[in-house]
């Protein structure tokens, strides 16, 4: 019921948007522009509406397959002059077939992804103020189905910090050097915005977070970051927690080579939730590491007429471990426009148990994936 009743105040905010903005186009002399990817740009006027679709279905060990339409996102934005305004709109798993299951909307929800309005004084400093997503490593600012090459996410990115805040921001650039360096200041409390249910969610388990993030980036060609965060986690593993990343990325030529590396220490989990504790406290009792790590190193090579080769290695320790998980990953793309992807790929690791209690939770998977995306 919650599901459709968020879907209803969508379409009526659909509504609203297109109407005020027909009003506002009488006597425009612009044409409206829309283009495959870019969205479409309501005449003068600096809004414009773009967004995304994604379907997959998935066949992993140990779990029913599932086809699901995943995600078909709305974006609305607006620019003009020194201010920014973006918003994301998210209507998540809206249907699913399972084996054994009829099609259902049952698992649907709806999310208010970002929603923020940025003002630049000049390119050294610009503030943001709203929900955006956390600025740790490259993969959790450009995680949209259509802009990465595989179906599944990295380890790193799937549980060990927050995947928004909201709160507020201060980023822009600077020369030093001889180069041209990036930064971002943010902090946040608690996720209000969040509208996901809580088996969803990957962003209750966290708040109150503080975080830096410098990088150097040459367009088109190469990028080198590092990240710092601190914050506080509530439910599995209760405590303040200190996050250090590492991330780079280099392209050429359709060649790719990027990868992650995340380490998180801070105090011993308290268990506030005697439910949390599970498996893992006779690891802990014994006075297994307190710090959790991990890393991933993926490349994509072209191949012939917009197919392309994914390869993927990842390690894994969650807090409470003694030893880490790995998992590996090969799969094909086609990609014949740039904003257009099928994806294709097969998954393995070892030592999974060490991500034991929960297979979710840890972000591993094994077996098959395909998905398509497209971005409008």
């Amino acid at each position: 019921m919650h599901f459709k009743r968020r879907l209803y105040w969508l379409l009526i905010l659909l509504a609203w948007i297109a109407n005020g903005q027909a009003r506002a186009e009488e006597g425009s002399t612009e044409a409206w522009h829309y283009r495959l990817g870019q969205g479409l740009r309501l005449g003068d006027s600096g809004l414009w509406l773009g967004g995304y679709a994604s379907a997959r279905v998935e066949d992993y060990r140990q779990s029913p397959w599932r086809i699901q339409l995943s995600d078909v996102s709305l974006f609305v934005g607006w620019n003009k002059g020194a201010w920014r305004f973006f918003s994301e709109f998210e209507v998540g798993d809206g249907l699913q077939i399972s084996n054994g299951r009829a099609l259902t909307t049952g698992a649907g929800y709806f999310d208010l992804e970002r929603l923020y309005l940025d003002h630049a004084f000049d390119d050294r400093l610009k503030i943001r103020g709203g929900k955006f997503l956390t600025p740790i490593g490259r993969w959790n600012l450009i995680h949209a189905d259509p802009l990465v090459w595989t179906t599944s996410s990295p380890m790193v990115v799937e549980g060990p910090f927050a995947v928004h805040t909201t709160g507020g921001m201060l980023h822009g650039s600077f020369n030093a050097w001889d180069k041209q360096w990036n930064y971002v200041l943010y902090g946040g409390g608690r996720n209000e915005l969040d509208f996901k249910p809580a088996s969803e969610s990957k962003d209750a388990n966290f708040e109150n977070i503080r975080g830096v993030r410098l990088f150097h980036e040459a367009p088109g060609r190469f990028l080198a970051g590092i990240s710092y965060a601190h914050y506080e986690e509530k439910i599995y593993r209760p405590g303040d927690k200190n996050l250090l990343g590492l991330d780079a990325f280099w392209t050429r030529k359709h060649y790719e080579l990027g990868g992650e590396f995340i380490y998180r220490f801070g105090s011993r989990s308290t268990y506030r939730n005697p439910s949390a504790r599970g498996i893992d406290q006779a690891l802990d009792d014994a006075g297994a590491n307190p710090d959790q790590w991990g890393l991933y190193v993926q490349g994509v090579a072209p191949l012939y007429d917009h197919w392309f080769a994914i390869a993927r290695y990842e390690a894994f320790q969650r807090e409470g471990k003694s030893s880490p998980a790995h998992h590996w990953l090969g799969g094909l793309a086609y990609r014949p426009l740039p904003p257009l992807v099928f994806k294709l790929e097969y998954s393995f690791g070892s030592d999974n148990a060490a991500l034991a209690p929960s297979k979710v939770q840890g972000g591993i998977a094994e077996g098959f994936a395909a998905s398509i995306a497209v971005l409008f």
